[in-house]
């Protein structure tokens, strides 16, 4: 474990670094300046040691011109007296000769003994020796170049000791100077420092009070330097975090009301999930009855229908019923794909032409069998405001309706049911009353919910898959509407479906819709007079592309029924290579299923239609989701139809196609890989029973 770091104070770190900031350069001055001294003196006494040898010298020169050394000698004696500091004198000859060597003695008088040899602490000087006698020179008769010349040189030692007490003086005085500037400037930076720092401990004690959440109130007053800055900083930190402890403590309650709104929002929602999957889970159980209660009676009157003995009439109700229980089938498949289709944003919606007079007649033509077997009174009135020709969509005003007046019959056990059908500034309202059961508040809140109805009991005791009321709903508003429903317990029930309906200039007899027909709609040409409405497709060649035996059986032999020759292929490349061959007869209409091993339909029209291949080509499939009609249109087909296949609709869409097309369509041959079906003669009088027989051989 590390040891805990001793704590030094700001004053004392302060005063040694202003300490060091000040003493530094003060001691670097001194000491350069002692330095500086010490070379000025020791400069100076070299000059005047090097002027001792040049007057030493000067003096010598007459003596040792005339060879005198005594008197030499005793003028070097007398400079030595004279100079305290001179240690010895040494005179050469011009050949280097020592010609006298005068030194002084331990007494301090001049000498001859010995000879200095350990010469490093004396400063040493020399000067030559030049005869330089002028006019009343005592040897006038010597030329000048005998005056000038070398007569030998002077050397000396002059001692270091005054030189070196000069050094030691100027440097103690750089020392006191320097102990001075100490005693000066350490008492006024320890004060001066000491007080910032007492200053400072305020600010810090102020900020520690804040630290811990209290409020130290005013620190300085009017004072306009860094640290009287750095309180006042302190105080607007005070005050901002104040304003921030009262905002955090307004958000976490906001935030804590927020989160209990989620909370509850959630449970909300997650109860609403639960009740969600639980109807969804109800849904699933009831449409597993509402397929399997149909299913059941198919089955079972199909096999009644294998018994050879039974009577004809029974037979008739084995047919009615299945026929009966596989519309219904057919109407809770729809309605599973339409939710689908508006769920998924994939439901469009036309704007055509249409008659609501018309719309009106199919839904009385439908309903009125229906409120027959419950001995309900069904009426239909149309004002006489309504316009004769409205632009929508027929298809979807046509199915609204019929849900609304459907769901009418099936709730009311007895009275009437009526829909009365008004219009006013371009827009369209049928109401559909009826004098049934209806309902509670709380189960209208509950009605237009998919994958349920209004009460649980309701399932049980009238069935039905409850998407029909969604899905109008949301085929309302698509049509620019909506449904509005008035409602009581016991005394029935009112659905007003109102819908954006512009008046159309033009007013066609449009014939009623389908749901085989195809979503655009087609014009029906008009019929040749020489077909025989008995066999409508008498003299037409067929070529029937499909891989489902069942179907190839069921479909060839409704066309051979109405009088047309039938080939089959049982894939789409069969198909391809019937119509392409070289030796191949004329078709005048091809139904093409979609969905075919080894080559699909959309890939065989597509081949066809690359081909040149001109023939009308029928779309056969069971997709019925938006976009699929228009891909089966991309891909060359002539025309649409979904399954399972209504016979009238099959029958007259080939007729119309054969028709349109038999002016231009060209010739063609046909060859087939599948085995060859049964011809029958072209219109034979007989045609309907040699189908039958062909239904029943296959």
């Amino acid at each position: 474990m590390n040891p805990r770091p001793q704590r030094v104070s700001i004053a004392a770190k302060a005063t040694i670094i202003v300490l060091l900031l000040v003493l530094a350069p003060v001691a670097a001055v001194l000491v350069a300046s002692t330095l500086q001294t010490t070379a000025v003196i020791a400069h100076e006494r070299r000059l005047g040691a090097n002027a001792v040898s040049h007057a030493v010298a000067t003096a010598s020169e007459l003596p040792l011109a005339v060879g005198n050394v005594d008197e030499l000698t005793a003028q070097i004696d007398a400079i030595i007296a004279a100079d305290a500091e001179i240690v010895f004198v040494e005179v050469l000859d011009a050949a280097g000769r020592r010609v006298v060597l005068r030194q002084r003695s331990p007494d301090g008088q001049p000498t001859s003994e010995g000879d200095p040899t350990d010469r490093s602490d004396l400063l040493l000087a020399s000067a030559p020796i030049i005869n330089q006698a002028s006019g009343d020179s005592l040897m006038p008769e010597e030329t000048p170049q005998v005056r000038n010349r070398n007569l030998g040189s002077i050397h000396l030692g002059i001692g270091k000791r005054a030189m070196q007490r000069a050094q030691r003086e100027a440097a103690a005085a750089s020392m006191a100077v320097m102990g001075l500037a100490v005693l000066v400037i350490v008492p006024v930076i320890y004060l001066v420092v000491r007080r910032l720092v007492r200053r400072m401990n305020v600010v810090l004690d102020a900020a520690d009070l804040i630290s811990r959440g209290e409020t130290p109130g005013r620190i300085y007053d009017n004072i306009d330097d860094e640290i009287g800055r750095l309180a006042a900083a302190f105080e607007r930190m005070q005050a901002a975090i104040g304003e921030r402890d009262e905002q955090m403590r307004e958000f976490n309650a906001t935030l804590q009301s927020q989160v209990e709104d989620r909370t509850r929002d959630l449970e909300h929602a997650l109860a609403l999930a639960e009740a969600a999957s639980r109807a969804k889970s109800d849904f699933l159980a009831n449409m597993s009855h509402e397929i399997r209660t149909p299913m059941t009676a198919i089955l079972g009157y199909a096999d009644l229908l294998d018994d050879a003995d039974a009577p004809a009439t029974q037979r008739e109700e084995c047919v009615s019923t299945i026929r009966r229980n596989g519309e219904h089938l057919l109407a809770i498949i729809n309605d599973i794909l339409d939710i689908s289709k508006i769920e998924a944003g994939k439901m469009t919606i036309e704007r055509i032409a249409c008659s609501p007079a018309r719309i009106l007649e199919d839904v009385h033509a439908l309903m009125q069998v229906r409120a027959a077997e419950k001995s309900l009174r069904f009426t239909v009135e149309i004002a006489p405001d309504v316009p004769p020709a409205i632009l929508t969509d027929q298809l979807r005003v046509r199915q609204v309706v019929m849900n609304l007046v459907a769901n009418a019959i099936k709730f009311t056990e007895r009275g009437e049911v009526s829909v009365h059908v008004t219009a006013s500034d371009g827009r369209l309202t049928f109401a559909v009353r009826d004098t049934g059961i209806g309902m509670t508040p709380e189960q209208l809140a509950r009605l237009f919910r998919p994958f349920t109805q209004s009460d649980e009991t309701m399932t049980r005791r009238f069935g039905g898959t409850g998407l029909g009321l969604a899905i109008s709903l949301r085929l309302a508003r698509m049509l620019d509407g909506d449904i509005r429903v008035e409602s009581e317990p016991g005394r029935g029930s009112t659905f007003r479906f109102t819908l954006a309906a512009p008046a159309s200039a033009d007013a066609p007899a449009l014939p009623s819709a389908s749901p085989n027909t195809p979503t655009a709609p087609t014009q029906t040409p008009a019929q040749p007079a020489s077909i025989d409405e008995a066999s409508p497709l008498c003299g037409l060649k067929i070529l029937l592309a499909e891989d489902g035996p069942d179907n190839q059986r069921l479909l060839s032999f409704l066309l051979r029924k109405a009088g047309a020759e039938v080939v089959i292929a049982a894939n789409g490349r069969i198909a391809v290579d019937t119509i392409t061959a070289s030796d191949a007869p004329r078709f005048d209409v091809i139904l093409m299923d979609m969905q075919m091993p080894e080559l699909d339909g959309y890939a065989a029209a597509t081949r066809l239609r690359e081909a040149g291949v001109h023939t009308p080509i029928v779309a056969l499939t069971a997709h019925a989701m938006s976009g699929d009609r228009d891909r089966c249109l991309a891909a060359g087909c002539t025309d649409y139809l979904t399954k399972p296949i209504d016979r009238t609709v099959l029958i007259d869409t080939v007729r119309r196609h054969a028709a349109a097309a038999a002016p231009t369509t060209a010739p063609t041959t046909v060859t087939t890989n599948a085995p060859a079906a049964p011809t029958l003669p072209a219109c034979h009088s007989d045609s309907a029973t040699a189908a039958n027989s062909t239904m029943r051989a296959a």
